[in-house]
This record gives C-alpha cells, sequence and structure tokens, in this order.
C-alpha cells in the first residue's frame, strides 16, 4: 500500500506542474490491471481525486491478462495524446521472487 501512496503522490504533484504551466485540461492514462490489488476500485478512485482537484480527464485503461496487456502497449500510438501516464500494474510469475 505505502509504494501505491507513493505513485498517486508522484502522480497527483506531476499533474499540479503540468496544470500550473497549461490553460488547457490535461489529458491522462491510467494504465492498470493485474494481479495482488483491488485495480477495478482503485482506477475510479484514483480518477476521482485527482479530477477534484486538477483540472484533468483520466482515461482508465485496465487489463487482467498480461498478454493482451502487452498486446495493447505494442499497438503503434497507443499513447498519442496523452500528457501523461500512470502504469500500475503487478503480475506474479512463476519466475518472480
Amino acid at each position: 500500500m505505502t509504494r501505491l501512496r507513493h505513485a498517486v503522490t508522484l502522480f497527483a504533484v506531476t499533474c499540479i506542474a503540468l496544470s500550473s504551466t497549461s490553460a488547457d485540461t490535461l489529458k491522462a492514462l491510467q494504465l492498470s490491471g493485474g494481479c495482488c490489488h483491488d485495480y477495478k476500485s482503485q482506477k475510479g478512485i484514483i480518477a476521482k481525486g485527482l479530477a477534484e482537484r486538477l483540472d484533468i480527464d483520466v482515461t482508465d485503461y485496465l487489463e487482467m491478462d498480461a498478454d493482451k496487456f502487452k498486446a495493447h502497449l505494442s499497438e503503434p500510438g497507443w499513447s498519442a495524446g496523452y500528457d501523461l501516464m500512470a502504469n500500475g500494474v503487478k503480475w506474479v510469475t512463476s519466475d518472480s521472487e
């Protein structure tokens, strides 16, 4: 949970820094999925919290299957049009420590 708090804090600080230099709405892409956390709930909580504090439009990409997630990120232009991205994924494999 501590890592999640650090990641959210870093994301928020980055958003604040970017929003102070532009009058336009920030476009953010939040990538999440995998095992080990309640990503389905977190995506809404994080997006709502940021929107309450910043002029930001958060698009969520949630994929629980590692192969599908990697395939999506392999597509050309998957990140086009976004000012920033947050990546919160975790998969455990048999060779994970």
